[in-house]
């Protein structure tokens, strides 16, 4: 199972959506992303391992990063320009998801999230089911991922929310 920090990068298949993504591939609407032109920014390429862990569970992860200057970075070989939001979309569900910078180039922000309606209902009746936040960052050796996803109730039901924080090191 892959880290939520590649859920929210990559997709939502552990809650059932593999078909809608992964966002780089399957027809997702990417706009050409424009040229950083950032003179310099944190690499995180490499192959990583360590582990995730969240409030029901530990789990051993590694991800293989490769990063393109300043302007991508592909994540088990799928791409993610920066700055770019990705969507994918089908008859009852859009996934979004967007990478930044923050403001010194050293961090990746993460922000995605789920929609869904029913089949029958217009386009613009989509609701938000999931919003993911989070970030990336080095810090020392390690390579740290931290994602909040936040589950926005149905009539009847209560929020709920998942935190998962993964510290990784170079192989």
């Amino acid at each position: 199972m892959k880290s939520l920090l590649l859920f929210a990068i990559v997709g939502l298949s552990s809650l059932g959506f593999a078909q809608v993504l992964p966002l780089s591939l399957s027809g997702a609407n990417v706009q050409a992303p424009k040229s950083n032109k950032l003179l310099s920014c944190t690499s995180f390429t490499g192959s990583w391992e360590g582990t995730c862990v969240t409030e029901e569970s530990t789990l051993s992860q590694s991800v293989t990063i490769n990063q393109n200057g300043c302007d991508s970075i592909a994540l088990d070989g799928d791409e993610f320009p920066f700055g770019v939001d990705l969507v994918a979309e089908n008859e009852t569900s859009r996934y979004t998801n967007r990478l930044d910078w923050d403001s010194n180039n050293k961090v990746i922000e993460v922000n995605a999230k789920l929609e869904s309606k029913e089949s029958n209902e217009p386009s613009t009746s989509f609701k938000t089911d999931v919003t993911v936040k989070g970030s990336l960052e080095i810090v020392g050796q390690e390579l740290i991922s931290t994602i909040k996803n936040s589950f926005s109730p149905r009539a009847g039901e209560t929020p709920s929310a998942t935190t998962e924080i993964c510290r990784y090191k170079r192989k």
